[in-house]
């Protein structure tokens, strides 16, 4: 087995994602477990992806303690990254700024207001009134009155309305 540690880089913006793989064969066609580059790789294509090893060793220590020293706290607060937390075992969950963090309350409270999100459980929920507003403004004028992307907004959207298949 070996332990290697990789440079994922995304060759359209120049983004890249670190991270730590035991495996038989360095050269195989992991690209990493990070939900946002998943994401990435899902919106750009595989084919705009490149991987570089960086670093093979013998055991798990030391291929965890390397990604530990390359994937840092100012390596995860770097927006030209994809990685989401400091290196040395993985994990989930992104590190955001005081300032993401306000944009995000902000929102969520507008939207609040608005009565478009309802609390349930702790965690703000989507009540369909995604769906009159979008009847009534269309998905552009959605997405500005929730102050999200037209995508988000379409997303949201679909999501309330997306009947389950049943079976005749």
């Amino acid at each position: 087995m070996k332990y290697c540690v990789y440079q994922v880089t995304n060759n359209v913006t120049g983004k890249i994602y670190v991270g730590a793989h035991a495996t038989m064969d360095v050269n195989d066609y992991y690209r990493g477990s990070g939900p946002v580059l998943h994401a990435a790789i899902k919106k750009h294509g595989s084919k705009n992806f490149s991987k570089e090893i960086l670093a093979v060793f013998d055991n798990e220590n030391d291929m965890f303690a390397k990604e530990a020293s390359i994937v840092n706290e100012a390596f995860v607060a770097d927006r030209n990254t994809y990685n989401i937390k400091v290196g040395g075992k993985g994990g989930i969950g992104q590190a955001k700024s005081e300032a993401h963090k306000k944009a995000i309350s902000k929102s969520v409270k507008k939207a609040y207001v608005a009565g478009l999100i309802k609390r349930r459980g702790g965690r703000p929920a989507l009540t369909p009134n995604i769906q009159d507003l979008v009847i009534r403004h269309g998905f552009g004028g959605a997405a500005k009155i929730l102050d999200i992307s037209y995508d988000a907004a379409r997303s949201r959207y679909y999501r309330m309305v997306r009947k389950p298949y049943t079976y005749a």
